[in-house]
């Protein structure tokens, strides 16, 4: 158990479910049988610590997140990463680098980290420095990174929407990697969740809906809507958000980025980054008694 935080986390809300129990009390047996996990996304890290995304320093608000997490003294299975590890996958040599700073730094967390790759990311650095920690691949196409893990009677699955290079910033998911999702669902009886970089469905933003989306997200959505009883949700990153989505009885969840947020109102019609930027994470709870998603933000000084 780590020691106590030196100074408080931000707590902005929670989504859907009962409070959690004081952890002064006795937990009841179906909090104690609960998955927990922490989703971190678009942390995009340069191949310097000094270099900024957007004019924000990326590296120092990981940093902070990091450091956030570590001190944590609640319960935490795993962490996920939903891509954009790195801010850039044109250039080769600095992506290489970017990914390689960016593990030197997400390697001092004391959980279990699972990676993402996002459209700013390149398989091959992400597979060299983050691996796929021995889980199993979904399918066996080599062009995609789609991989899943159980937790006791969860399945965790990690779906690549990452498409051709005409379609960035869009997503797409290949027939191949759906037809190994649909051989999963029909295969197993556990409880599911999806991870993955981009947006399903679309999120009531002009810029956001024209750009980000899986262009056949449709398709996914009907493969959980089949099995909706046991979807505990679908968690992304991508937006720069942290938004939420009731569809047909399945919840999808974004996280807002390490780094800065974007607006998202319905009449956002192109990018305009929020200011100050706040870094971000959230902290899921899956249990018997529904999916709980806290939203927490972490202190960074008066740094831009």
């Amino acid at each position: 158990m780590t020691n106590a935080p030196k100074r408080p986390l931000g707590h902005s809300n929670s989504l859907t479910g009962e409070p959690m129990p004081h952890a002064d009390l006795p937990a009841p047996s179906s909090a104690r049988q609960a998955l927990h996990f922490i989703h971190i996304s678009d942390t995009h890290i340069g191949p310097t610590k000094e270099d900024r995304f957007l004019d924000v320093p990326a590296y120092s608000r990981l940093r902070a997140i990091v450091d956030a997490i570590n001190r944590l003294q609640v319960p935490v299975d795993f962490v996920i990463h939903t891509g954009d590890v790195v801010t850039d996958a044109d250039n080769p040599a600095s992506d290489e680098a970017s990914t390689r700073l960016a593990h030197s730094l997400l390697k001092n967390l004391r959980h279990t980290l699972y990676v993402v790759n996002g459209n700013h990311d390149e398989i091959q650095y992400i597979d060299q420095y983050f691996g796929r920690g021995g889980c199993s691949p979904l399918g066996d196409d080599k062009k995609t990174r789609g991989y899943h893990f159980a937790h006791g009677n969860d399945r965790c699955i990690v779906l690549d929407a990452r498409g051709p290079k005409q379609l960035d910033p869009a997503g797409l998911l290949s027939e191949a990697q759906l037809d190994a999702l649909d051989e999963l669902l029909t295969t197993t009886e556990e409880m599911i969740t999806i991870f993955l970089h981009y947006p399903p469905v679309a999120l009531d933003s002009t810029w956001v809906d024209r750009l980000l989306l899986i262009q056949n997200g449709g398709l996914l959505h009907e493969r959980l809507t089949a099995c909706a009883s046991r979807v505990r949700g679908v968690f992304f990153g991508h937006v720069h958000r942290g938004m939420q989505v009731l569809r047909d009885g399945i919840l999808y969840c974004s996280v807002a980025s390490t780094a800065c947020q974007f607006d998202a109102w319905p009449n956002s019609d192109e990018v305009v980054v929020d200011r100050p930027p706040i870094p971000f994470f959230n902290y899921v709870t899956l249990g018997q008694r529904g999916t709980i998603v806290k939203q927490h933000w972490a202190p960074v000084g008066a740094a831009p």
